[in-house]
């Protein structure tokens, strides 16, 4: 979760999900704690691998 406090305001979890093709309940009464565990973990294992690519 520190990710998403080192982030700027605009980068929520819903949308690092639309920017990373990463399918969220869009009714917020149907997340859990789950569901945004498995976004935010998606999510940063997509940024290490733009990152890495970014780099060679």
């Amino acid at each position: 979760m520190t990710l998403l406090w080192l982030m700027g305001a605009e980068d929520n979890i819903e949308y690092m999900c639309d920017y990373y093709g990463y399918s969220l309940p869009s009714d917020i009464m149907k997340r859990t704690g789950i569901n945004n565990a498995k976004a935010v973990n998606y999510c940063y294992h997509q940024m290490q691998y733009y990152r890495q690519a970014n780099n060679n």
